[in-house]
């Protein structure tokens, strides 16, 4: 990408960059040096559909630019989705994973941070963290309710894939695997979503699983 290309020596310098599997990924802070000067004001909140009992926390975070222009982010953080030292720190990672997203929206950058890597291992060759979803068996009441979830998504404007990818990546189960009350509360979320943020969710999808370009790649 051409804009970390620029600024990698920089990074570096402040520790904005993590090596992963001999791989280069910027992180949080080196986001924030990329937007400094950029940033009005940056608010997060953790959302409802968070269980604290279970320290499953889910985050939004809203940047407004200095030339007015608003950007979101959504993160999730349990135990299955970190690992290593962070793993006790979901609450944390959560609300970092959000304000990362936001940031990246903001900075037009399209590949995935150090900090949202274990929320995505399954695309990354590292498919722990959703195996175990993977195994859940059907729904009982899912053939009844297919069609009426599936009208409700093209209501929504939502691909099924698409909605799968951005289950798999929170370490969510497909709809499929939901009872009914949870496919409930999924639409309820789907339809609050912010457009931004879906466009983000839709840019993912197609770079990650369709291996379509990057928008960020063509960042100067």
């Amino acid at each position: 990408m051409k804009l970390l290309k620029k600024y990698f020596p920089e990074l570096k310098k402040i520790d904005g960059i993590t090596m992963l599997n001999g791989k280069p990924y910027i992180n949080h802070p080196g986001l924030l040096f990329l937007a400094q000067g950029k940033i009005h004001s940056k608010t997060t909140r953790m959302l409802d559909i968070s269980n604290v009992e279970k320290g499953d926390f889910y985050f939004e975070c809203t940047i407004v630019t200095t030339d007015g222009r608003t950007f979101n982010g959504h993160g999730n953080g349990n135990s299955k989705n970190i690992k290593g030292v962070a793993k006790d720190r979901a609450f944390e990672m959560a609300e970092v994973r959000a304000q990362n997203r936001a940031l990246r929206e903001m900075l037009a950058l399209g590949d995935t941070t150090a900090e949202e890597i274990d929320e995505g291992a399954a695309l990354h060759g590292d498919a722990d963290a959703v195996e175990e979803v993977k195994d859940l068996p059907h729904d009982k009441h899912w053939e009844r309710d297919r069609k009426y979830f599936m009208a409700r998504l093209k209501e929504l404007n939502f691909a099924y894939e698409v909605v799968v990818y951005m289950l798999q990546v929170m370490g969510k189960p497909r709809p499929s695997q939901m009872v009914a009350a949870q496919r409930t509360a999924l639409l309820e979320w789907l339809a609050e979503l912010p457009q931004q943020t879906r466009d983000r969710y839709e840019e993912d999808y197609a770079v990650n699983v369709l291996g379509a370009p990057s928008k960020g790649d063509t960042n100067v």
